[in-house]
């Protein structure tokens, strides 16, 4: 064999270069799946959901009156509710709790928006007002108590009645 093609069978190696080329990375974006409701199959469309907070101070502001109800779609149980004045107030208390553990749907059957994020504010805001509303029942039934009481050591209506008859009022002591 002759040198020239000894040296083609056993090339020598090219030289790689200290620089290197960048590569573009090809980093395909998230895919979101649309959330679908499962009772009737289909893709539900954000904007057309209701949003969790609407719903919840609806039901807790006019939840007798069936204003819930009605934002959610839900016509027919939302009268019912008007008419029965939120089933004198059990069947608001039932909703507003419905609502508030994430379980209320509006009529096409879609979960609330942002349920998880305002859930824990709901609460509070529930047990707030509970506690504002017990401590004013407590205060004013105390001090209904108090003049009652007065007004009954003084010798009721009848001694009212002769306070006013006899124009003085020194029989008549409130206590004040």
């Amino acid at each position: 064999m002759s040198p020239n093609i000894e040296q083609n069978l056993n090339p020598t190696p090219i030289p790689t270069p200290d620089v290197t080329i960048p590569v573009a990375q090809n980093n395909p974006s998230p895919v979101i799946l649309p959330d679908i409701n499962f009772s009737t199959g289909k893709i539900i469309d954000p904007s057309k959901q209701r949003n969790f907070l609407a719903v919840f101070f609806l039901s807790f502001i006019f939840g007798v009156f069936g204003v819930d109800r009605f934002y959610l779609g839900k016509i027919w149980t939302g009268i019912l509710k008007l008419l029965t004045f939120g089933g004198l107030g059990v069947w608001a208390l039932i909703d507003l709790n419905v609502i508030i553990s994430g379980g209320m749907r509006d009529k096409q059957g879609n979960k609330l928006l942002e349920v998880e994020k305002y859930r824990k504010f709901a609460n509070r805001t529930v047990l707030i007002t509970s506690l504002v509303v017990l401590t004013t029942f407590v205060l004013v039934s105390a001090v209904s108590i108090y003049f009652i009481s007065s007004f009954l050591q003084n010798g009721g209506i009848n001694g009212f009645i002769q306070s006013i008859l006899d124009g003085s009022n020194q029989n008549l002591n409130l206590g004040l």
